[in-house]
């Protein structure tokens, strides 16, 4: 069972009810889903004429990966 209030931007909050269980539908923007440590950094590939895959600037995008666990007060391990 689940305890459920809704809540109206016109009316304020509903009465309380006791229901079954079922799926929670939440906007993709929830700021609960965003409230966490978050890390983003996308690495380039390319395929040459030669079909040999090549990394674009990789050490940079390391360098960049690292500042951002300084950054988010994440321990930091040595990437190679």
């Amino acid at each position: 069972m689940s305890y459920q209030v809704e809540y109206r931007s016109d009316r304020g909050w509903g009465k309380p009810r006791i229901c079954p269980v079922h799926d929670l539908v939440l906007h993709p923007a929830t700021k609960a889903l965003h409230y966490a440590v978050q890390l983003f950094e996308g690495l380039k590939a390319y395929r040459g004429f030669d079909g040999k895959i090549r990394l674009f600037r990789p050490e940079l995008n390391v360098a960049r990966f690292e500042s951002h666990f300084s950054v988010n007060f994440m321990v930091t391990e040595e990437l190679e």
